[in-house]
């Protein structure tokens, strides 16, 4: 019986949509960006101006990131065939963490505005 829900259930998940390279490239600045904030004085004791500019890029490399894994499972979500209460309530549980997952981020650029105004 419980196989038989649960083949009904997930008969229409589609595979995911390969990530963009877009979001690979978005993925590495935000690496690269973290790195800068962990190892600063080790990587750039001499040019103070460029730890600056990474923590820009890996502020905004956490926003598009954000954005683009939104669209990524967006478009997954949108290519399910199930039954059409169980894609509503994916999508109201997708938007949910959508949402939490864009106040988090905007949570977190206000604190790193807030440090970066006080130095």
């Amino acid at each position: 019986m419980i196989r038989i829900v649960l083949r009904y259930l997930l008969s229409g998940i589609p595979a995911p949509p390969p990530l963009g390279v877009y979001l690979w490239a978005t993925l590495s600045v935000l690496l690269f960006g973290t790195l800068n904030l962990l190892f600063k004085a080790e990587l750039w004791p001499t040019t103070p101006a460029v730890p600056r500019l990474l923590e820009w890029a890996t502020v905004l490399a956490a926003l598009a990131a954000v954005l683009q894994a939104l669209a990524w499972g967006w478009q997954w979500l949108q290519a399910y065939t199930g039954p059409g209460w169980l894609r509503r309530l994916a999508s109201a549980v997708y938007m949910g963490g959508a949402l939490l997952g864009l106040l988090i981020w905007l949570l977190g650029a206000v604190g790193w505005a807030m440090t970066v105004s006080r130095r």
